[in-house]
């Protein structure tokens, strides 16, 4: 199966190759898409934080954009596993822009997803 050429990992690795060569691009290719998706949904999360200073609003990006970083590949993964699909790279971008976008919500969705997981167990121990 050959490389979807509107991937935009794809298309960063084809332009890095221009200038460090094929192994090293398709290499960095992903870090680089998971880095820029990352930064773009912090700032929108960025956007429904407090009122805060330059370096605070400098930190919540950097913070969410490395967040995003870790966990966009097993993200990923994890989705596309689930869709019985071999190849994550379509996904990472998203991932990484929807991880870094929750940003300072994620203890909202911790909680909404423990209370997902209490109400599955009574209702398998109510049956």
């Amino acid at each position: 199966m050959s490389p979807n050429p509107a991937d935009p990992i794809v298309v960063v690795a084809k332009l890095l190759a221009l200038w460090i060569g094929i192994e090293l691009a398709a290499f960095i290719a992903p870090h680089i898409v998971i880095l820029l998706a990352g930064v773009t949904g912090a700032v929108f999360g960025l956007m429904s934080w407090r009122s805060c200073t330059r370096i605070e609003a400098f930190g919540y990006v950097f913070a969410m954009t490395v967040v995003a970083w870790l966990f966009a590949g097993s993200c990923a993964n994890l989705l596309m596993s689930y869709a019985g699909q071999t190849n994550p790279g379509p996904l990472l971008a998203p991932a990484a822009a929807g991880i870094a976008w929750t940003g300072h919500r994620w203890p909202a969705v911790g909680r909404w997803m423990l209370s997902l997981v209490r109400k599955a167990i009574e209702a398998r121990a109510g049956s």
